[in-house]
């Protein structure tokens, strides 16, 4: 589910730091699979980039490569913004 939600964010150009939260609980019913993991830390890492004041522009980007990441198999992680 969280591969579907990705490919539609990524396709209807829609911005990424909206669902957020729609990938953290869908990392928690899939009981912290380390497979979509970093599309579940995402709310983290909006809450700490507002904090350090990385502006959203910076964040949506980083949100951007985490789901493209997780749509391409076999792609390593994307490195920590924060």
């Amino acid at each position: 589910m969280a591969r579907q939600l990705a490919r539609r964010i990524l396709a209807e150009e829609l911005d990424p730091l909206d669902y957020t939260r729609d990938f953290e609980l869908l990392w928690i019913r899939a009981n912290y699979s380390a497979a979509i993991q970093d599309a579940g830390l995402l709310d983290d890492q909006k809450a700490t980039a507002e904090y350090i004041g990385q502006t959203k522009a910076e964040l949506r980007n980083y949100a951007t490569d985490i789901l493209r990441a997780l749509i391409t198999p076999g792609e390593p992680g994307v490195e920590i913004l924060c």
